[in-house]
């Protein structure tokens, strides 16, 4: 690649896929904070109980971190999950942005249907932070898998040697 020891170079992209994911979860987490907020107080305005309100984006947002831990983490070894996780993705992601955008696109007295008032300030602000959960979702998984591609050489074999084992 840039003409240094191949063990360095695993060692230097392991590094940098170590920093990318901790700003990708830093970035996830500030993320999930704001829309938990939003979505919290969605809930209060449509008269769940606090004690409830604040379970919702907490329930969505563990179910969302860990399809993007466990996906990572397979991709890395070249496996990936049923279309079941990408299912879970994307209706954590839009759950949580619907919730999020949910007064932009129909304020309190419309009609819910095709919306008619919309807040385009707020559909905006409201729409960053869960697009970009989503966004992020997808693109975490391929993280892992092109750089297992840069430390591995093409058509890799594996070679399984035995050694005798002498039990006592």
């Amino acid at each position: 690649m840039n003409g240094r020891p191949p063990l360095e170079q695993i060692a230097a992209l392991s590094g940098l896929l170590s920093r990318l994911t901790l700003v990708l979860v830093v970035v996830a987490s500030v993320a999930l904070v704001f829309t938990a907020s939003n979505v919290t107080m969605f809930a209060i305005d449509h008269h769940v109980s606090v004690w409830i309100a604040w379970l919702l984006d907490p329930m969505v947002a563990v179910a969302l971190g860990t399809v993007l831990i466990f996906d990572g983490r397979l991709s890395e070894y070249g496996l990936y999950p049923s279309g079941w996780a990408t299912v879970l993705r994307w209706f954590a992601g839009l759950g949580t942005w619907v919730m999020n955008c949910w007064t932009s696109l129909w304020p309190a007295g419309s009609s819910f249907g095709i919306p008619r008032e919309v807040d385009p300030a707020g559909l905006v602000l409201h729409s960053v932070p869960p697009v970009l959960l989503i966004v992020l979702a997808e693109a975490i998984s391929h993280y892992p898998v092109s750089f297992t591609h840069l430390t591995l050489p093409p058509n890799p074999m594996v070679v399984i040697s035995v050694s005798a084992v002498s039990f006592i």
